[in-house]
């Protein structure tokens, strides 16, 4: 039995010296893979790291360019866009047109070359668009390229190219109230004695009539309606400044269908806000004039006490007592203008009243002609309507260059 025993247990010893072999080669298997992962998740993690950094810095560049091209549209306020490709082709008269900043020569003119924001910086090249010709440098359009070059951290760049144009509505209403149509339904100017309609120019030009209609029967109507107020419409000092001036309506554009209709199509895609219930929504301060064209009815009562700009509404339009706008007012379609309320609130521009809807009562369809509007105010106060050549010919004057396109990429 002894020997029994002294067999097995010489067994189990080479059986446990073989199993120490395995364990080993088991061992170093282990942490050959452990040593694998870690690498790779080091590996991993600086990938990780340097994805983010670069798109970091690419991203700081891409905020630097939109802010070139931000600060070059406020520059380009209001100016002449001929002097300043003029200005910016040097001295072979010549503009480059790249997506690449080495391939501008150093005789091109930036607006701003090296401007600093944060640790990044911007420089901006203009050019001219592709109807003129992107290195002609003269403008016939009213629209050119602005291309700006943002650097950001390690070197990172980005470019943001974009076609902005001036304002490309042109108006030029004869008259503080201007109204179309073969007559008047309505026009009730309100019962105070303390309102005024002006055709004396707040702009300092020429003087025009207080109101112009389209002929003698909307003139004996309009003088009619405003009975013993009618000494508060006036031009020059002279009263009734009330004027039958087919010719004016003409230059204007505001004789027959499809001018009006041309002009409204050309301000509704200009339009800033066709809602009220578009982001932002408002009707334009001093500095940033809006285009609002609601295809509807409109009241002001929501949305402050005063605008800038152009407002066109389709249907109904209820101003209240104290507002006040500075440009160019447009009820046409339906043709209905309320003023409801006492107040103080001034106009200064224009305001143009006609209703085209035709027997579908719709604007432009097919059936569209002129036929009598309504302006019906019922308040006191002092509220007046005062001709301002400024705002009623160019009522986007402060606006900046719209962005007609714009495209942008990181890198060179």
């Amino acid at each position: 039995m002894k020997r029994l025993y002294k067999i097995i247990a010489r067994q189990a010893l080479l059986t446990l010296k073989d199993q120490r072999g395995v364990a080993l080669v088991a061992s170093l298997m282990i942490l050959t893979s452990l040593a694998v992962l870690g690498l790779w998740g080091v590996n991993s993690n600086l990938i990780d790291y340097r994805v983010t950094t670069n798109y970091r810095d690419h991203t700081q560049s891409y905020y630097a360019a939109e802010a070139g091209l931000e600060r070059a549209r406020e520059y380009l306020r209001g100016l002449n866009y001929n002097t300043e490709l003029q200005n910016a082709a040097g001295s072979d008269n010549q503009l480059v047109n790249s997506t690449n900043i080495n391939n501008f020569p150093g005789d091109d003119v930036p607006i701003y070359s090296g401007q600093t924001i944060g640790g990044s910086s911007y420089t901006v090249y203009i050019t001219n668009d592709a109807n003129d010709g992107v290195t002609n440098s003269n403008d016939t359009n009213g629209r050119i390229t602005i291309t700006a070059f943002g650097t950001g951290p390690d070197g990172s760049t980005s470019v943001v190219q974009a076609i902005v144009s001036n304002s490309p509505i042109s108006l030029s209403p004869p008259a503080p109230i201007v109204i179309p149509g073969p007559d008047v339904q309505r026009f009730d100017a309100g019962w105070s004695n303390a309102w005024n309609i002006s055709g004396d120019d707040a702009a300092g030009g020429s003087n025009v009539p207080g109101i112009v209609v389209s002929n003698s029967t909307a003139r004996n109507t309009v003088v009619h309606d405003l009975g013993y107020r009618a000494d508060q419409v006036t031009s020059g000092g002279q009263s009734p400044a009330v004027e039958a001036r087919p010719d004016l309506l003409a230059q204007s554009g505001l004789d027959n269908i499809s001018s009006v209709h041309d002009m409204l199509n050309n301000i509704k895609a200009r339009a800033d806000f066709t809602s009220t219930s578009d982001p932002g929504f408002n009707l334009g301060t001093q500095d940033n004039p809006e285009v609002v064209f609601i295809d509807g009815s409109f009241d002001t009562r929501r949305y402050g006490n005063s605008g800038y700009g152009i407002l066109v509404v389709t249907n109904k339009l209820t101003l209240r007592g104290n507002f006040s706008y500075n440009g160019v007012i447009m009820v046409i379609g339906r043709g209905e203008l309320y003023r409801t309320g006492s107040g103080n609130g001034v106009i200064q521009g224009s305001i143009i009243l006609a209703d085209i809807d035709g027997r579908d009562n719709q604007p432009f369809t097919a059936d569209d002609r002129f036929e009598e509007a309504n302006f019906d105010t019922n308040g006191g106060g002092t509220g007046s309507i005062i001709f301002n050549s400024d705002w009623a010919n160019n009522p986007l004057q402060n606006d900046a260059p719209r962005i007609i396109s714009i495209a942008q990429k990181y890198g060179q």
